[in-house]
């Protein structure tokens, strides 16, 4: 999207010299959008054809209108050999349109250029009917200050490393992936080093469904809850998404511990165009993925970013994408939250009431009649008597009967639930010290792992896989183990806070 009269004409230019670059780097302020946050999407007022038009901001995606709006307007569509048609799955638009008459808040950008793209009607409104692009926002260093309902655009001089970051002398910095359209930038996932893209499109950040379950981060992991669908940009089709708690989420220098994020699918599986027996691989929805570069009739692959960080992500900090140094520059907004705990105003009094009484229902679940088939088969309780052993192995040693197997996947499912509802109410106090801090959440990591484990030997157990006497081998060796690594870091917490570390939170020791 070229908008060359916007340079010459767009607000009143200001220049804002840098005195901590000795005057060396000058800001030069193209313009300021006023803008609104509404459903987590950055909306910009404007015109096209004289029609009132509010753009969605997308620093993912290039500008587009929507073929209805389009059509409704009676806008040309280019042909030629220059312009080939945009294949995207169950729709064929050609594009792009040469728009004569487009205003952006209030400033007249005649011209210009944008595709007729999509699957949906409107993006929550109908006057939300197109995107204002990274084709627009690449000609500037873009500061996104939500707080005021602004994004800024300069074209800086002499500008070099952090000079650009006027507002504060405490920042953080990342490096943008070069040669890329997208903005992608190296972060820290759970301690292991991952890759996220700032993409303006998605409402909420989200973690890929992928590189959620190689952190055993699952669909039916203990504390893991289904939240409400998320839905591509263009096809507008819904994504199932789950809400998960991470270890932990590092940009630069700031550290969100325990972080709660949304994980799904980053991508939709791949079909055939059925074009000339044409294979355009994966479709672009600019929400979906991001990372994915379309030109005109060519897909391009790159290696699928990790985390993708939302508007959320932009209200709680202060954003500069500085396109002229490919870096990424932000600083947190204090008090903003950001991917804080499902019930981060609960009191540890409060937590310890909560995590009793789901411990009191589930006991009282374990009595339901439906058990009683495997109650003198299985340990309900989960519990092993010291120096005996788990079975006697022997030559009827039984797999489980049809109706055992119902009966156990009951109590399968029914743990499950349990250990979600105790891992979403558990969560470290927010005065105690970084050390301590991460020693407890290790503390509460464990408990996830052993759930998972353990909870996947019950599910072979009911399916038939095993044997009573090897489930109850297998499920002893794995709780000893679980009981021996939260045992170690219980006593590294004791080194720490001393004895009253006992009263310091709900501590939870499994359903027994």
């Amino acid at each position: 999207m070229k908008l060359r009269p916007l340079l010459a004409a767009l607000f009143a230019l200001a220049a804002l010299p840098l005195g901590r670059a000795e005057a060396a780097c000058v800001m030069q302020k193209v313009g300021v959008l006023h803008v609104r946050v509404e459903n987590n999407r950055i909306f910009v007022p404007g015109t096209i054809n004289g029609r009132k038009i509010d753009f969605m901001i997308a620093t993912d995606i290039d500008s587009l209108i929507l073929p209805n709006a389009a059509e409704d307007m009676q806008l040309p569509q280019m042909l030629g050999t220059r312009f080939l048609p945009f294949v995207y799955f169950e729709e064929i638009k050609i594009g792009p349109t040469l728009v004569h008459d487009v205003t952006i808040d209030g400033v007249p950008a005649r011209d210009t250029l944008f595709h007729i793209l999509g699957h949906r009607a409107d993006f929550g409104g109908p006057d939300k009917v197109a995107i204002l692009g990274r084709d627009f926002l690449h000609q500037f260093d873009v500061e996104f200050d939500l707080d005021k309902h602004e994004v800024s655009l300069f074209k800086p001089q002499n500008c070099k490393g952090s000079d650009e970051v006027y507002w504060s002398d405490s920042y953080n910095a990342l490096d943008m992936t070069p040669n890329r359209r997208s903005i992608r930038v190296p972060i820290s996932l759970n301690g292991k080093r991952a890759e996220a893209d700032l993409n303006t499109s998605n409402p909420y950040t989200a973690v890929g469904i992928a590189s959620a379950y190689e952190l055993d981060v699952t669909r039916t992991a203990p504390g893991v809850s289904r939240t409400e669908d998320s839905y591509d940009l263009l096809a507008n089709r819904p994504i199932e998404t789950w809400l998960g708690r991470f270890l932990s989420l590092t940009l630069d220098h700031e550290t969100i511990k325990p972080a709660w994020m949304r994980f799904r699918a980053l991508s939709n599986a791949p079909r055939s165009t059925g074009i000339e027996g044409r294979d355009f691989g994966e479709p672009e929805t600019g929400y979906a993925r991001p990372e994915l570069d379309f030109m005109a009739g060519v897909w391009r692959k790159g290696s699928e970013a990790e985390v993708s960080l939302g508007v959320d992500f932009m209200l709680a900090h202060r954003v500069l994408v500085a396109y002229s140094q490919d870096r990424l520059y932000f600083t947190y907004r204090e008090g903003a939250p950001f991917l804080q705990a499902p019930s981060p105003t609960l009191t540890d009094k409060e937590r310890q009431a909560q995590v009793a009484a789901l411990a009191e229902r589930y006991q009282a679940d374990l009595k339901d009649p439906a058990f009683d088939i495997i109650r003198d088969k299985v340990s309900l309780q989960e519990i092993y008597r010291r120096h005996e052993p788990s079975c006697q192995p022997g030559p009827n040693d039984p797999f489980p009967t049809a109706a055992e197997k119902t009966a156990l996947h009951k109590w399968a499912a029914t743990r499950a639930t349990y250990f979600r509802e105790v891992l979403s109410v558990l969560a470290p106090p927010g005065n105690v010290s970084e050390k301590l801090g991460s020693l407890i959440d290790q503390y509460y990591t464990a408990i996830q792992t052993s759930s998972t484990q353990t909870g996947l030997i019950i599910d072979q157990l009911a399916d038939g896989k095993l044997t009573y006497c090897r489930f109850a081998t297998d499920h002893r060796a794995a709780l000893e183990a679980a009981g021996r690594n939260s045992d170690a870091i219980f006593r590294e917490m004791r080194k720490v806070y001393g004895n009253d570390v006992n009263n310091l939170l709900p501590w939870y020791r499994g359903p027994g």
